[in-house]
């Protein structure tokens, strides 16, 4: 790859890596509030809800690595938690717990604008007596961006999130590195034309 294109690939790569993180639990929520409900921070406002009516509500943890009040599904059936967020993000990280088999997965999908961009899964680890529901921690990153994740465990049984995590592109940040970009194809262009033009003028004679 030419040198000009590998800076360029880099300076986009810049310009989508998250400068800092947005946090979502739900400490400021009170308790029993149900979905939909949203949570602002660093900028970025998350909505959360439940495109197939799931009885989300936020309440007290009764888990051992989920910490405080805590987003959980009490219908005890396999309902989808929808996030949106208002501005597009490239990663999620969140805690989250499974009232059913340490075998049934929590999926996600990621959609930019409606779209499917990718999905991941996971499943948790029973931490042990008294605690016998599996618990873990989700991740995804895309390498553009997302701004919807849905959240659906494979098999019907209830589940709880906490400590929501996402990456944010900083603007003033995405907006340098794209400068930079054309600055480059500008200086790129101007020596090809500077070549053409001598390249036309007549050799001198021997």
């Amino acid at each position: 790859m030419p040198k000009s294109l590998t800076v360029c690939a880099v300076f986009l790569t810049l310009a989508v890596a998250p400068a800092f993180s947005a946090v979502y639990n739900f400490e400021g929520t009170p308790i029993s509030t149900v979905v939909p409900f949203q949570i602002t921070d660093d900028g970025n406002t998350a909505t959360f809800s439940s495109p197939d009516n799931g009885s989300f509500g936020v309440g007290q943890t009764f888990f051992q690595t989920l910490n405080g009040r805590i987003l959980y599904n009490s219908d005890e059936s396999a309902r989808t938690l929808r996030i949106v967020f208002s501005i597009p993000v490239p990663n999620i990280d969140l805690a989250f717990a499974i009232n059913g088999s340490s075998s049934i997965q929590l999926n996600l999908n990621a959609y930019l604008a409606g779209n499917l961009v990718g999905s991941t899964s996971a499943t948790g680890t029973v931490p042990g007596d008294p605690f016998f529901n599996p618990e873990g921690t989700l991740f995804y990153a895309n390498s553009g961006l997302f701004d919807r994740v849905d959240l659906t465990p494979s098999a019907g049984a209830a589940f709880a999130v906490d400590n929501i995590l996402v990456g944010i592109p900083e603007p003033s940040t995405a907006a340098l590195c794209l400068a930079g970009v054309a600055a480059l194809f500008t200086a790129r262009s101007r020596r090809r034309s500077f070549r053409t033009k001598t390249s036309a003028l007549p050799r001198p004679q021997r």
